[in-house]
């Protein structure tokens, strides 16, 4: 095989996750391997989305944390009620 050509079954398997950047908040649908932890934000570029968790205490906060104007608070917690809706959606079609 020539080194340009990728076998994707060495990628597999892969996942969609609803993620969000911890440093500016942007969401998004994510795709990728299984195993991964952090997300590089379309927004930012900084290498700070991670799956939203809304049931977790600890994500809450440092998703929360930055969050300094009405607007950018208000922002996140829109992230966090899109999460449970999806949830709920996933869970009780």
């Amino acid at each position: 095989m020539s080194d340009n050509i990728i076998n994707l079954d060495d990628h597999r398997p892969h996942v969609a996750a609803y993620v969000a950047c911890l440093d500016c908040g942007k969401d998004w649908i994510a795709v990728a391997p299984a195993d991964t932890l952090h997300f590089e934000c379309p927004d930012c570029d900084k290498l700070s989305g991670t799956v939203v968790d809304p049931s977790n205490a600890e994500f809450i906060n440092l998703f929360m944390r930055p969050a300094k104007t009405k607007a950018a608070r208000h922002k996140r917690t829109v992230v966090l009620l899109n999460a449970q809706r999806i949830i709920n959606e996933v869970a009780f079609p």
